[in-house]
């Protein structure tokens, strides 16, 4: 699985026009761990299967490979929102002392 940064320095390097990308073994590589990181994320979040879109995108070319790539930073930025969103609610409903306590232990 890609790490955030990973995804973002992949971003960033798909971007460029490089006569690197022609090989399809990299953007392979590169398109296989993206979709990996997709599919990861998505059942961490909300056990969602994304078949829809991976059938639509099957071959590893650098537009497909890119959107594979957004798609997965995409969901490291809703993961990190959601993760505030359930801080915050927790601290509400539970006493900040009490939360500090429990997410401690986890």
């Amino acid at each position: 699985m890609l790490t955030e940064n990973e995804i973002l320095y992949i971003k960033t390097i798909l971007k460029q026009q490089n006569e690197n990308w022609e090989n399809k073994s990299t953007l392979a590589d590169i398109y296989r761990h993206a979709k990996f990181t997709i599919r990861k994320l998505s059942r961490q979040m909300a056990l969602i299967d994304d078949i829809q879109i991976f059938k639509k995108i099957r071959e590893p070319n650098i537009e497909n490979t890119l959107f594979m790539v957004y798609m997965a930073e995409r969901l490291y930025s809703a993961r990190g929102d959601s993760q505030k969103v359930f801080k915050n609610l927790a601290k509400f409903m539970y006493d900040s002392e009490q939360f500090e306590e429990v997410s401690k232990m986890s």
